[in-house]
């Protein structure tokens, strides 16, 4: 915890029956609370924690569900048998949807065969607060609640009651830390384990705290104790795919507000604003122990369609054969995509998630901090140094985000954090040029 690990998912608070409890944190994240809990209840909550050397690791958790099942493997995306990228064909449905809307079409399709009772995804608050929490669909109006991204810190404790004491059969939606989380929980608990019939992943560049939905708000003049309700991802008929735009309601009643999403401080995510610390120990692209997953096509050829469009990674056959029944029945669009295509839609994630993951590493090392064990090898040394730089100054972004917001809070004054951001973001920006000219 000291170390800024803890992402939230929950995972050791189902492991525990709720002994180790998640708490929301003052600065927007859930965080496991470990003082006073048992040293057993400790010691199994680190055997799921995804960011712990107890846990399973990624390589394990998904050979002992893959590897006996004819597929290749990458040591970019992990094991893999289909690769598409694809789209809703209804445009009613589509726009509702931040890319190509097919992760909400897949589970609904799960629920109307009867192949799972119901849903644990991400939704809308019921009351408001938090903005986002998971909850349990068992219709599809529920699962349409759930469409689009949600940039917000949630935790799968809130959804304990289905997980670990329901007896509905469950598809499970997340992104890659909570994926992994729960396949650690599901090995402990064999309850579990029968109710879990499919894992969805989430391609993630990485988690936000709850702070970035109230400081992309603020900008827009809705006070943080006012929001309440956000998208994060609203279509442009006029623009193009990743040219979005971002739209904030007050709990007042008062007019929604809007704005393109680039015009907003902090919603570059290359910028890292808002990102938790444990994304930076995070190695795992396409959610390499998922059933499916599913992301953006940012790729020339999809990128300019308003529309948005997904990549899909499909590692179970019976997913597979439901997405290739509803292309045969023209209800969605699917493209083959290739392993190359697929691995050049989330190149920025890559550069983050190995060379800048490589350097980070190192840098703690050398500090004398504990890093976890991991696939990518700490070394700084093989990377260029003005990327090195860069790689550092992300970081401190991120950092630095998290600490000017909560002073802008305290304060009453937006400024506060949109000054000091501004300046780091100039810094970075230098720093990324000279790394251009001198490359």
């Amino acid at each position: 915890m000291s170390r800024g690990m803890c992402v939230g998912c929950g995972a050791c608070s189902l492991s525990t029956g709720g002994v180790v409890a998640i708490d929301l944190l003052p600065y927007g994240m859930y965080g496991a609370q470990l003082k006073g809990a048992p040293a057993a209840s400790l010691s199994r909550a680190s055997e799921v924690c995804p960011f712990s050397d107890d846990s399973p690791s990624i390589d394990e958790l998904a050979a002992a569900r893959f590897a006996s099942h004819p597929m290749a493997h990458d040591k970019r995306v992990g094991f893999y048998g289909e690769i598409f990228a694809g789209r809703r064909v209804d445009l009613d449905e589509l726009s509702q949807s931040s890319s190509g809307g097919l992760t909400s079409w897949l589970i609904s399709e799960l629920l109307s065969r009867g192949l799972v009772d119901a849903v644990v995804q991400v939704t809308p608050g019921s009351g408001g607060e938090p903005l986002f929490e998971y909850t349990d669909a068992s219709d599809s109006a529920h699962i349409n609640r759930g469409r689009k991204s949600q940039y917000f810190n949630t935790t799968l404790a809130d959804a304990a009651n289905v997980l670990s004491h329901g007896t509905e059969r469950l598809a499970v939606v997340g992104v890659p830390c909570y994926i992994r989380a729960l396949r650690s929980a599901a090995a402990q608990d064999e309850g579990m384990a029968q109710r879990i019939k499919f894992y969805i992943g989430l391609v993630c560049g990485h988690m936000k705290t709850q702070r970035f939905a109230q400081s992309l708000a603020w900008q827009l003049g809705v006070d943080p104790s006012d929001l309440g309700a956000v998208d994060f991802r609203v279509k442009n008929v006029h623009a193009s795919a990743g040219n979005y735009d971002f739209a904030a309601s007050p709990s007042t009643g008062a007019a929604q507000v809007s704005s393109r999403m680039r015009a907003l401080l902090g919603s570059n995510w290359g910028h890292g604003a808002f990102q938790p610390e444990a994304c930076n120990f995070c190695e795992d692209v396409f959610a390499e122990t998922a059933d499916a997953v599913f992301g953006d096509a940012w790729l020339p050829e999809y990128e300019t369609d308003w529309r948005g469009t997904n990549i899909v990674v499909s590692r179970n056959a019976e997913l597979t054969q439901i997405l290739f029944a509803g292309a045969g029945a023209g209800t969605i669009e699917l493209d083959p995509l290739t392993l190359e295509s697929l691995c050049q839609s989330q190149a920025g994630n890559f550069r983050h998630r190995r060379e800048g993951l490589a350097v980070r590493l190192a840098d703690d090392q050398r500090r004398g901090l504990s890093v976890p064990t991991m696939r990518t090898v700490p070394n700084s040394r093989e990377v260029k140094l003005a990327r090195r730089v860069l790689i550092r100054q992300r970081r401190r972004m991120s950092r630095i985000s998290i600490e000017s917001f909560e002073r802008a809070l305290a304060s009453g004054n937006l400024r506060v954090y949109t000054r000091r951001f501004r300046l780091e973001r100039f810094i970075y920006r230098v720093i990324d040029r000279v790394g251009r000219l001198t490359a």
